[in-house]
């Protein structure tokens, strides 16, 4: 895994971070409405509409072991994140 990031491209650093801030919102955030809102700025923060995002989301599912490795990055920085803010 560590040699896959290693290789991440600018956008896959650009879809990481992104999904990284959404994990972070999802698991600080327990107010619905307020957590949709900061997904939408962080969304707009990284250059992306909603629908973009999802797009892309679906687009590298077609890649699925790429999208695993990028989806348990994000989780493990978003855990790393969220644990050194308690």
């Amino acid at each position: 895994m560590v040699f896959a990031l290693a290789n991440c491209n600018q956008q896959d650093e650009r879809f990481l971070d992104t999904y990284t801030d959404i994990l972070i919102i999802r698991m600080s955030e327990s107010d619905s409405t307020a957590a949709q809102r900061k997904v939408a700025a962080a969304l707009a923060q990284h250059g992306y509409s909603e629908a973009d995002f999802r797009r892309e989301f679906f687009d590298r599912a077609r890649e699925p072991e790429n999208l695993r490795v990028l989806i348990d990055s994000a989780r493990a920085r978003a855990l790393r994140q969220v644990a050194a803010q308690k």
